[in-house]
């Protein structure tokens, strides 16, 4: 209970989440720990350091897990050693149904950048052909790149 309110969470919900495993580790660590503690703020769950998370890396993944819709602002509270107000976090009932995506790459990020000026700076259809292509090319061979990657480390 927190002032007055119950809390909305699911066992059901919580069960699911831990046993389908769509959730990263450190997503999924901090989704226990604010299940089992909540409500947290993200100062609260840099207090929460575990076996081998930091409690600051896994305060991190609130923003991953709020817009996945698994936790929400339930309030606010005051800092005591900052005497700031921050809010507090709490998990809901909502189940996944498929794996969150994975977030994109710095390289992946400013490669993205790079062909969407290059394509804004094409002038004629063949050029924009041209370069969707080398775009589709060079994806394959990161993506093959990464392939062999993950099975070198296995």
């Amino acid at each position: 209970m927190m002032d007055g309110r119950q809390r909305e969470t699911s066992q059901e919900a919580y069960d699911s989440i831990v046993a389908t495993g769509y959730l990263g580790r450190l997503q999924r660590k901090a989704y226990e720990v604010l299940f089992k503690n909540g409500p947290l703020s993200m100062v609260q769950m840099g207090n929460y350091e575990t076996h081998k998370h930091h409690g600051y890396s896994l305060a991190k993944q609130f923003c991953v897990l709020e817009r996945a819709g698994l936790i929400r602002v339930v309030g606010c509270r005051r800092n005591p050693q900052t005497n700031r107000r921050c809010n507090l976090y709490d998990v809901t009932r909502k189940v996944l149904n498929a794996p969150l995506p994975k977030p994109v790459n710095r390289g992946d990020q400013l490669a993205i950048k790079y062909l969407a000026t290059q394509l804004r700076a094409c002038s004629t259809e063949d050029e924009v052909r041209a370069m969707k292509l080398a775009a589709v090319q060079e994806l394959n061979r990161r993506l093959h790149e990464a392939t062999l990657a993950a099975a070198l480390r296995n």
